[in-house]
C-alpha cells in the first residue's frame, strides 16, 4: 500500500492542538509532532496516494478558521505539503516518533510497539496506539490532565470523560482506581480509536465509550468530570456541567490556551464554581474546579 504523508509547518506552538484536530477531522491516520530549528512540524498519513492539492488547501483553510475564536497569537507562516511513502517507510516513520513517556513518578505512557517495560511496584503503564485520534500523553493538555487526575483521585468511584479523543484519560483513571467510567466523543473515529486503546489495557476493556456531543442527553451524575476540549467549546459546556456532578465532585477542564484562562474562570464563577488548582505547560492551562460550597466547607 502507498501512503501520502502530509506535513504542516508552523511557527507558534500553541497551534499544535488546533492543527491536530483539523487533520483528524479530515480522516488522517494519527499525528506526529516535532520541532526543527525555528519551526514546528505536524505530520500525518492518508491511506491514499492520490491526495489532491484541494485537500491541502482545505486543511489550511480550516486551520485559519479558528482565528474567529479570538486566539491571541498570529495564524501565520502555515505551510501544508505532501509526499508519497510506501507501506514499509510509513511504519518506520510513524513508529520512530513515539516512545515511552513518563508523565509522573507513578505513570508511564507507552506505544503498543514499546510496551514491554519493567515497572516498579507502584508504577502504572498505559499502553496506547496513537492510531487515528488525538491524545497520546505527549501534548501539554493531555499531559497535564493526567497529572491532574493523579492529584485528585482518592476514593472517588465514577467519572465522565468528555471529548475522550484516544481514551487515555479513562485508561489512566481506571488504573488509579475509578471503576465506573463512561467516555464520550462526537467523532466516530475517536470512538473507534478509544475502543482499540481500551483493548490494549486489560483492566480497561470494559469501559463504555459512546458517540455523543459533550454530555447532551446524559442524565447520570459522577464524582469526576474531565473535559479536554478547546476553550471555546468549554464555554458551551460549563453552564450545564453541574447537573452531571455528584456532591463534592471535581471537574478537570483542559484545552485552554493561557490567554483564555481568565475567560474560563469567569464562566465558572457564574455557576458558583471555584478554581482549586491550575497546571500550566507550553502555553496551555488545565483547571481543577469544584463547587464553591464544597471548597469553602
Amino acid at each position: 500500500m502507498n501512503w501520502t504523508k502530509v506535513e504542516v509547518k508552523f511557527n507558534k506552538k500553541e497551534l499544535e492542538e488546533i492543527i491536530g484536530i483539523v487533520l483528524l477531522q479530515n480522516n488522517a491516520n494519527g499525528i506526529e509532532f516535532r520541532e526543527n530549528q525555528d519551526k514546528f512540524i505536524i505530520s500525518t498519513y492518508f491511506e491514499n496516494e492520490n491526495i489532491e492539492d484541494e485537500l491541502l488547501k482545505k486543511i489550511k483553510s480550516e486551520i485559519m478558521e479558528y482565528k474567529k475564536f479570538g486566539f491571541n497569537f498570529e495564524f501565520s507562516d502555515i505551510e501544508v505539503s505532501k509526499s508519497l511513502l510506501d507501506d514499509r517507510t510509513w511504519k518506520n516513520e510513524w513508529q520512530k516518533y513515539y516512545h515511552p513517556t513518563r508523565i509522573s513518578r507513578y505513570l508511564i505512557v507507552a506505544p503498543e510497539w514499546e510496551s514491554n517495560i519493567n515497572l516498579k511496584d507502584d508504577e502504572k503503564l498505559i499502553v496506547m496506539n496513537p492510531g487515528e485520534s488525538f491524545g497520546t500523553g505527549t501534548h501539554a493538555t493531555t499531559f497535564t490532565c493526567l497529572q491532574a487526575l493523579e492529584m485528585i483521585i482518592n476514593d472517588q468511584k465514577s467519572m465522565y470523560d468528555v471529548g475522550t479523543g484516544s481514551g487515555i484519560l479513562s485508561i489512566a483513571a481506571r488504573k488509579m482506581g475509578i471503576r465506573d467510567i463512561e467516555a464520550f466523543d462526537i467523532d466516530q473515529i475517536a470512538v473507534d480509536a478509544t475502543k482499540y486503546n481500551f483493548s490494549l489495557n486489560s483492566d480497561s476493556n470494559d469501559i463504555v465509550v459512546k458517540k455523543n456531543s459533550l454530555l447532551d442527553g446524559i442524565s447520570g451524575k459522577v464524582d469526576i468530570i474531565v473535559a479536554n476540549i478547546l476553550a471555546e467549546i468549554l464555554m458551551d459546556f460549563i453552564p450545564n456541567m453541574d447537573r452531571n456532578l455528584n456532591p463534592n465532585g471535581t471537574v478537570i477542564l483542559s484545552g485552554i490556551i493561557n490567554e483564555k484562562e481568565n475567560q474560563i474562570v469567569k464562566e465558572l464563577e457564574k455557576i458558583n464554581f471555584l478554581v482549586v488548582s491550575v497546571i500550566k505547560k507550553d502555553g496551555w492551562s488545565t483547571i481543577i474546579t469544584k463547587r464553591k460550597e464544597d471548597v469553602e466547607k
